[in-house]
């Protein structure tokens, strides 16, 4: 369950393409963001850990890249340190690399198949290949394809996905579900499925950063991850 946690994380459905959905939005602001991470049981609110999500924005090679440096230290979604670049014109996946305590992980994204290899805490290497379908993005850039979007009334999104560590590819499903304001800020509330399992997303209007994420996997709980706006 904690790979499915962690990998995370258009009536007017803009098809089912991410890079229709990134063209026409306003731009990813490079920065970093520090969130809190709480396990909600019944009325009982524990916090667990923290996240800090940093975007860049570079020139790498010739192409425009969104590089996202991702580390996780929490009790429930384990402790990682996730890189990942994807192309700024439509967030298709370059290439992931990851330190966790499941192992690290390394792949690169080609135009229909993603390779690498997985090597585990005892120095095992398992090989990866994946068969890319068409507008496949990297799992992890699933919230980031939702930023990215031209998010409004009725918009939708449906679109594969590769989770790296297993090999995987499943479909990622989210839509606007209504507008809420949350620690002051005005936002997208954003709904969508991620292997099964519920998320919620509010995107700030104005920045599109994310100010609250929320997920509830099997088990009876809720977990939230909160911008501290710092």
């Amino acid at each position: 369950m904690k790979r499915a946690l962690a990998a995370l994380l258009i009536v007017v459905t803009v098809a089912n393409s991410p890079r229709a959905a990134a063209q026409a939005t306003t731009p990813l602001r490079p920065g970093r963001d520090s969130l809190t991470v709480s396990l909600v049981r019944g009325a009982d609110t524990v916090k667990t850990g923290w996240i800090r999500d940093e975007l860049l924005l570079r020139n790498e090679s010739g192409v425009a890249t969104v590089v996202r440096n991702y580390e996780t230290q929490d009790r429930v979604l384990g402790n990682s340190v996730y890189t990942v670049r994807d192309r700024l014109s439509d967030l298709r996946p370059i290439n992931a690399s990851a330190h966790t305590s499941r192992g690290d992980l390394t792949v690169k994204f080609g135009p229909l198949l993603a390779s690498g290899w997985l090597r585990s805490p005892s120095g095992d290497s398992i090989p990866l290949t994946v068969v890319l379908p068409p507008d496949a993005i990297n799992s992890s850039t699933f919230d980031l394809l939702i930023r990215a979007a031209p998010l409004r009334a009725g918009w939708a999104l449906d679109v594969p996905a590769v989770i790296a560590e297993s090999g995987e590819v499943v479909q990622l499903t989210a839509h606007v579900a209504g507008e809420d304001v949350i620690d002051g800020v005005t936002t997208w509330r954003v709904e969508g499925v991620f292997t099964g399992m519920l998320v919620t997303f509010w995107v700030a209007k104005i920045d599109r950063h994310m100010v609250l994420q929320r997920m509830a996997p099997p088990g009876g709980f809720v977990i939230l991850i909160r911008s501290t706006g710092k």
